[in-house]
Formats: C-alpha cells, sequence, structure tokens
C-alpha cells in the first residue's frame, strides 16, 4: 500500500500545481486518477469540485463537492466549496447555509468568511 500512497500523494501534488497554475485540464485528470483509484479520497474530490468550479461546470462541481461532504461530514472544506459554487450560479439561500455550516466546522478559516 505504501508504493500506491506516494503514487496518490504525487499525484495530488501534480494537481495541485496544475490547479494552481490554471491548466485545469491536467489539473481535472490528475485528480480524477486519484479518485479512480482512492474512491474516499477527499483531497480528490476537493479538487475536482474546486476545479469544476474555475472550469464553469456547476454539475459536476457540485457533484464532487457533495462527495467530500459524503467521504467527511466533520471536514468544512466540502461545505466551503459548495457554497462559493451555489454563490456563483446565484443559489444564494442554499450557499448561505452551506458557507455558514464550513463556519461552525471551522470558525478560523477564511475561505467560508470571504464568500
Amino acid at each position: 500500500m505504501g508504493h500506491q500512497s506516494d503514487t496518490l500523494d504525487e499525484s495530488l501534488t501534480r494537481a495541485s500545481l496544475a490547479y494552481r497554475e490554471l491548466r485545469l485540464d491536467e489539473a481535472e485528470a490528475a485528480y480524477q486518477a486519484v479518485a479512480d483509484l482512492d474512491p474516499d479520497n477527499y483531497q480528490a474530490y476537493l479538487g475536482l469540485a474546486r476545479t469544476y468550479t474555475r472550469m464553469r461546470l456547476p454539475d459536476k462541481a457540485r457533484a464532487a463537492a457533495e462527495r467530500c461532504i459524503e467521504i467527511d461530514r466533520g471536514r468544512h472544506e466540502g461545505y466551503a466549496a459548495l457554497g462559493v459554487l451555489l454563490f456563483l450560479i446565484d443559489e444564494n439561500q442554499e450557499a448561505s447555509e452551506m458557507l455558514q455550516e464550513a463556519i461552525r466546522i471551522a470558525p478560523e478559516d477564511p475561505e467560508a468568511h470571504i464568500t
């Protein structure tokens, strides 16, 4: 398992770099490869949610953010990612609910507060 874990970590690192450099197709492919190998990988789905949001693919972004929440309801990032997406597509009531949940879980994290 150690080798697969190393490979997943390397893939996540490549995906994150591609995302930060706005190479979104590359980021999507790398995050998806991790998700395919590890269907419960929170970071892969969070990366997909954020990447799809930037790609303006709201249905895919929503599904990935909801998968984050399904994987771990105790982490705030999935709620924040979903809240950002919903805000961008003018679903403000539900966006507010998701962002408030992110703030409840991690009041010190700025992402939900800024949105």
